[in-house]
């Protein structure tokens, strides 16, 4: 699966490399706030429930795409097979980047991937057997690759926009830990300082 990804990936890098001159290369940084719901049902959610996702991000442009990064909290709870308050706190932090594809006046399809690592802080340490033999550690830290595909809209005449996500993320721990979710949410763009261009050049 991860040879996939990594194809998927040198798919939209080759996609980029005929537009090197692009003239917005660089020249706006956008700021994103979302909130998301958990849409995938496997052996994994449906012994954690996971009511909270919240992610913030920052991306520039970058070639014929935009070059991000940021921190996502979620927030998952033990369901009735294991014990009550053996809920976790997860913070993905990622780096990533998207190939923009215009799709209409204002709208545009942003398909992407992200790689980073997943925080997670137990409330306890224990083991269980079921679904699956496991011990829960007070924390782990875990590599994670993330599928992701945006839809944005620009508010004419703003420096705003509103966004959807679908995101596939994957956790490589013992047993991988597979999510997925839809979030929704709001972006600000700005102007990149020439500090900010002279750091990622």
């Amino acid at each position: 699966m991860l040879r996939k990804i990594i194809l998927v990936f040198n798919i939209l890098l080759l996609c980029g490399s005929g537009v090197l001159a692009q003239t917005n290369h660089l020249q706006h940084t956008y700021l994103d706030v979302n909130a998301g719901m958990s849409v995938l049902k496997n052996s994994f959610t449906r012994t954690w429930d996971q009511p909270v996702v919240l992610n913030l991000e920052s991306r520039i442009d970058f070639y014929s795409g935009q070059l991000g990064g940021g921190i996502r909290y979620s927030r998952f709870n033990s369901s009735e097979e294991l014990e009550e308050g053996a809920g976790f706190q997860s913070f993905f932090a990622y780096l990533g980047w998207e190939y923009t594809i215009p799709i209409g006046n204002n709208l545009q399809l942003h398909p992407g991937l992200r790689f980073g690592n997943n925080f997670m802080l137990f409330d306890k340490g224990k083991t269980y057997s079921e679904p699956w033999p496991y011990s829960l550690d007070p924390q782990e830290s875990e590599f994670s690759y993330e599928l992701f595909v945006r839809t944005s809209y620009t508010i004419p005449k703003t420096s705003w926009a509103l966004h959807a996500v679908f995101s596939y993320n994957r956790t490589l721990t013992y047993h991988p830990l597979s999510t997925a979710l839809i979030s929704f949410g709001i972006s600000r763009s700005f102007k990149s300082p020439s500090w900010l261009k002279t750091l990622i050049k």
